[in-house]
């Protein structure tokens, strides 16, 4: 795994979760394994190269994978849009500003892998702006 800074632990995917649920679901962890490797997987690396080396690449793959892996009971495609734009603004300082229909179109595109990591990176590089 590559040097990272302390940018999102479980226990922040969960308060995540926990928050996006205020519209509905109730908050339940189902792959506690999954939630540790969402932690890590943004920061992976092979070979001393990063994985994802990009910052958008790095909240896409933690989007992805709370997305596809379903951790949480309810709330995964809110959880994972959340928590990738979070560490995005963690690394970069942007915030993304995304219509709700658009949210709802790209998760549901990741969650049927129309949308794979590169597609999410780019989608996230050109929602976010520095406020």
């Amino acid at each position: 795994m590559e040097d990272r800074p302390p940018a999102v632990t479980v226990e922040d995917l969960i308060s995540l979760n926990k928050r996006v649920l205020r519209y509905g679901g109730e908050h339940g962890i189902r792959y506690a394994s999954t939630l540790a490797y969402a932690v890590d997987r943004p920061f992976l690396a092979f070979g001393g190269k990063p994985v994802y080396p990009s910052p958008y690449a790095k909240a896409a793959a933690l989007m992805e994978i709370i997305v596809q892996g379903h951790p949480f009971e309810n709330g995964n495609k809110r959880t994972g849009l959340v928590a990738g734009s979070a560490l995005l603004r963690v690394l970069t300082g942007k915030v993304m500003s995304v219509p709700r229909p658009e949210a709802i179109r790209v998760s549901e595109a990741v969650e049927a892998k129309r949308m794979d990591t590169a597609d999410l990176a780019r989608w996230f590089y050109a929602c976010a702006y520095y406020k």
